[in-house]
C-alpha cells in the first residue's frame, strides 16, 4: 500500500520547476541535454540527502544496515542534499561538456524552488520547528512536533520558505549578467547563512557536533567553504581579466561560455 505523504509531494514538484528552470537556461537546441543534466545532478542530491542523514545517524544504521537505501520510508538530510547536487553538477559538467561554473549557475536556479518546498514540507513532518508561541499570540501556528502532538509555535518553516525564496529570487535576478559561476557561490553563501540563521532558532532536538547543534555547525562549515569559492571566483576573473586586458569588459554570452577554459585547464 503507497502512502502519500506532504513533504514527498511538496519536494517532487519543488524538484520538477527547479528542473524546468534549469532546462530554460539552455538554448532551446540544447535543452534536451540539460534536461539529462538536470535529472543526474537531482539524483546526485538524493544520494547526497540520503548519504548525509545516515551518517548523521550512523550508530542506528550500523545495527540496520538494511535500511540505508529505503530513501522512500524517510530520512534526507539538507546539508548532503547540497553536497550531492554540487557534486553530481560537476559531473553533468563533465559528461555533457559545458563550461563547469555555467553548469552550476544552472544548477542554483533550484535553489528557490526547491529549498522553498523543503522547508513547507519540513513543517507536515515535524522537524525544524519554532519555539512555543505564548497564549494568544496571533502569530502562533498549530505545528506538529517529531512525535506528532500539535502545539502553537512560531512558524520558523513558513518564514524560511518565503525568507529563502525572496533571497533566491533577488540573488537571481542581481546576478543576471555576472561573470559564470558568481550567481552559484552568492546562492551558496546566501543559502548557508540563511540556514545557520534559521537554525539558531529550530528548537527541535539535534545531534551535537563540536558542542554545537549539528545543523548550526554544518552551516557555519557551508558559510565558510561558499566565502572560500566566492573569493576564488573573484581572483580567478580578475587574473583572467588582466592577462586578456579586458578588464572591465561585459560577461561572457552563452556562446562564448560554451568555449570557456575552465578553471585550472592548461588552455
Amino acid at each position: 500500500m503507497i502512502q502519500l505523504r506532504l513533504f514527498a509531494l511538496l519536494v517532487g514538484f519543488g524538484a520538477s520547476i527547479g528542473l524546468w528552470r534549469f532546462c530554460l537556461a539552455y538554448p532551446p537546441e540544447k535543452r534536451l541535454k540539460g534536461a539529462l543534466a538536470g535529472l543526474l545532478i537531482l539524483a546526485g542530491g538524493l544520494v547526497g540527502a540520503r548519504a548525509g542523514y545516515v551518517l548523521a545517524h550512523d550508530a542506528y544504521f550500523a545495527t540496520h544496515p538494511d535500511l540505508i537505501i529505503r530513501f522512500w520510508q524517510g530520512g534526507l538530510n539538507a546539508f548532503g542534499l547540497i553536497m550531492g547536487m554540487v557534486v553530481f553538477a560537476l559531473l553533468a559538467a563533465a559528461i555533457t561538456r559545458d563550461h563547469t561554473l555555467a553548469v552550476l549557475d544552472r544548477a542554483g536556479r533550484m535553489a528557490a524552488p526547491l529549498g522553498t518546498a523543503i522547508w513547507l514540507g519540513l513543517w507536515g513532518e515535524g522537524v525544524a520547528y519554532g519555539a512555543l508561541a505564548a497564549p494568544g499570540t496571533p502569530w502562533g501556528v498549530m505545528t506538529p512536533d517529531e512525535s506528532g502532538a500539535l502545539a502553537a509555535r512560531f512558524p520558523l518553516q513558513f518564514a524560511a520558505a518565503l525568507s529563502l525564496l525572496i533571497l533566491c529570487l533577488l540573488a537571481e535576478g542581481a546576478l543576471r549578467k555576472s561573470k559564470p559561476g558568481f550567481l552559484a557561490a552568492i546562492l551558496l553563501l546566501l543559502l548557508s547563512a540563511h540556514t545557520l540563521v534559521v537554525s539558531i532558532l529550530r528548537v527541535d532536538p539535534a545531534r551535537p557536533l563540536f558542542q554545537l547543534r549539528m545543523d548550526v555547525t554544518l552551516a557555519l562549515m557551508l558559510l565558510i567553504v561558499s566565502a572560500l569559492f566566492t573569493l576564488f571566483l573573484l581572483f580567478y576573473w580578475r587574473k583572467k581579466a588582466i592577462k586578456s586586458g579586458t578588464e572591465s569588459a561585459e560577461a561572457p554570452s552563452p556562446q562564448e561560455i560554451e568555449t570557456e577554459p575552465e578553471p585550472g585547464s592548461s588552455q
